[in-house]
């Protein structure tokens, strides 16, 4: 409040209260806001209390169920291998391979939550983005959205890139997830990686177009095409990842004589704020 006082700015922070009423205590998370007024020369500060104890709730539940969900897929993954070494049991590989997938599945939901926060930090590394491709093909070699269609892989020039792996890797499987939803079976997904002025365009392709409606929605967090709810995080997460935390640009195109591809130019340079 001094402080408040002193340079006549505004001032925020967190604060945990307890309160007891009938007996039973409860506990509640404010988000404080402080501004300072001045009314006929009398100096007052206005106080605004917003209660955040269930955004505060929903975030360590986040944290446990994802510790958690993390811990029991190592174990279902570890076991899975030993009896495939044991045993050389096809059913074992599968059990890994999938329980792998969930994991990559955890750990995109974990990501999100974390970007949405604001509680994250891209880790820039150097590495070949044809490594990267590699990781994101064998994503969908047991994939149920990848049956009966085909990802063809384009390599045009070989080349290093500093960013952050994990979320290039998360955008891109987006990407071509999408990719395979929207293609019929026995169909085909691209996933082109070309050099760009000062970076690297990853292309991803498919032959369907998309209504007008449709394209101009769909960025927003929960839009979807799909029959279903709670979707419609894939291309918004996209956008949010790339262009938030990396520097990048997401767009993409869609005519019903070329199909729809999404891009992402990506800058070879450090992250957003490093």
């Amino acid at each position: 409040m001094l402080r408040v006082q002193e340079t006549q700015t505004v001032a925020e922070g967190e604060c945990h209260l307890s309160t007891l009423s009938d007996g039973r205590r409860q506990s509640r998370e404010f988000q404080i806001r402080a501004t300072p007024l001045e009314i006929g020369r009398e100096p007052f500060i206005i106080f605004v209390f917003q209660d955040i104890s269930s955004e505060k709730r929903r975030q360590a539940l986040e944290q446990v169920f994802f510790h958690d969900i993390r811990n029991l897929l190592g174990g279902l993954s570890g076991f899975g291998e030993l009896m495939s070494l044991r045993s050389g049991d096809r059913a074992a590989e599968t059990i890994v391979r999938l329980s792998r997938l969930i994991k990559g599945e955890v750990d995109a939901q974990a990501l999100l939550a974390r970007a949405e926060a604001g509680d994250f930090e891209a880790d820039c590394q150097r590495f070949p983005t044809e490594a990267l491709v590699r990781d994101v093909s064998e994503v969908f070699q047991e994939h149920p959205v990848s049956k009966g269609r085909t990802l063809k892989l384009e390599l045009l020039g070989p080349r290093d890139l500093q960013t952050d792996r994990v979320v290039v890797a998360r955008i891109l499987v987006n990407m071509v997830k999408n990719a395979f939803e929207a293609t019929p079976s026995g169909g085909e997904v691209l996933l082109r990686v070309a050099p760009s002025d000062g970076g690297v365009r990853f292309t991803v392709s498919n032959p369907g177009a998309m209504e007008p409606d449709v394209a101009s929605r769909v960025f927003e967090r929960t839009f979807t095409t799909k029959n279903q709810p709670v979707r419609g995080l894939g291309t918004y997460s996209m956008r949010l990842l790339a262009e938030g935390f990396l520097g990048a640009r997401v767009s993409f195109t869609s005519t019903n004589e070329e199909g729809t591809s999404f891009f992402l130019d990506l800058p070879d340079q450090s992250p957003v704020g490093s």
